[in-house]
């Protein structure tokens, strides 16, 4: 038997005048811009995400007021991605344990994740990259005293009482990881009520009835990101 060189590949057929190809038909996703958020009982919105556990941070978030950490901070934004929204969407990579920037664009269709950060949509990694070069250490040192000032009067005296996994039971010595497969990869509903809340459904799962005893959307506080929409949590 003869070992030749590889069959080469077939030429690609051309596509026919005014029609268009495979590749040109991709689906490219909306630009992200906080004003193309609408949040409102009169047109409500109803969404899924594939990780609707990410909205456990939420309540703590809108406690600590991170958008005016943000802009104490003096961080830059602009009208379409304000300051607190490129943030969150950073943020939004961190918890859902993705550590490289490039990696935002496998969220670019998943509406639930703009709607954390207060956007229609995620930013592209272009946006990301050019917004993190334009950041400097000053801001970062801002926005991280900013937060343990905040912080600090809800962590002590019990140093660890935030914790996500101190408040889920059975899961007090967790590792992230774990937290992430087990809570944060959770699938969900999102929609809005009338009286200007953010109902978060979780997917039926064997934890549901821990952070039901959880119980994180208590006391439910405006979000200001998400035009003071409060959040709330249900469970199949």
């Amino acid at each position: 038997m003869k070992v030749g060189r590889p069959a080469a590949t077939p030429p690609r057929e051309a596509t026919p005048a005014g029609e268009t190809s495979a590749a040109e038909t991709k689906e490219v996703p909306p630009q992200a811009d906080r004003q193309q958020l609408v949040l409102s009982a009169a047109d409500p919105l109803q969404l899924r995400t594939r990780v609707a556990g990410l909205f456990l941070f939420l309540p703590l978030l809108a406690e600590l007021g991170f958008h005016k950490l943000v802009q104490n901070a003096g961080y830059p934004g602009s009208n379409k991605v304000p300051a607190d929204a490129a943030l969150l969407s950073l943020l939004t990579l961190k918890l859902l344990d993705k550590e490289r920037k490039s990696h935002i664009d496998d969220f670019n269709f998943d509406e639930g994740l703009g709607l954390f950060a207060g956007l229609n949509i995620l930013p592209k990694k272009s946006f990301a990259a050019d917004d993190s070069y334009r950041t400097d250490r000053e801001q970062q040192r801002k926005l991280l005293a900013g937060w343990v000032k905040k912080l600090s009067p809800i962590l002590l005296p019990e140093a660890r009482s935030f914790s996500l996994a101190q408040r889920l039971k059975g899961f007090e010595r967790a590792k992230p990881k774990q937290l992430y497969r087990k809570f944060v990869e959770t699938g969900g509903q999102i929609k809005t009520l009338a009286n200007r809340t953010l109902q978060v459904t979780f997917d039926r799962r064997c934890h549901n009835p821990i952070l039901r005893e959880a119980a994180l959307d208590a006391p439910a506080r405006p979000i200001p990101w998400l035009k003071s929409f409060r959040i709330a949590f249900d469970y199949l």
